[in-house]
């Protein structure tokens, strides 16, 4: 489900996970309107990234996303459209250009969230 594919050579941030499938986990939160993953990807997930690469995604998801802030609900998608996505990725890693050690531990500690939520996601009825 890439949806810009060139993205994934700009993936060096990712520890486990491969650029497609945190796509895949991110717009199946985002059209699943489920609020405890949406919830759990802003107030939990979030907050496992390393400090440089939070600041980024919060100052890329303003820039991207401006009308919305990782918000989503029975009515409202995380992102209006699935494009939003690869955006974001892309200003985080323009901005960010490595990780030490122990930021690719506080980023794997992330994806290993991310993966959970995608599983979750993935078993949601189609139709809710």
């Amino acid at each position: 489900m890439a949806l810009l594919t060139c993205y994934e050579t700009k993936a060096e941030l990712l520890v486990s996970l491969k650029y497609e499938e945190l796509e895949e986990i991110f717009i199946c939160i985002s059209h699943s309107k489920n609020q405890t993953l949406c919830n759990e990807i802003k107030l939990n997930c979030d907050f496992k990234l390393p400090k440089k690469v939070f600041d980024a995604d919060q100052a890329c998801d303003k820039e991207q996303n401006p009308d919305q802030n990782k918000i989503c609900n029975c009515k409202t998608n995380l992102y209006p459209s699935d494009d939003i996505f690869p955006k974001v990725f892309q200003c985080i890693n323009d901005r960010v250009n490595s990780l030490t050690d122990d930021e690719k531990k506080q980023m794997k500690k992330f994806e290993d969230c991310v993966s959970a939520l995608g599983k979750a996601c993935k078993a949601l009825p189609k139709n809710q």
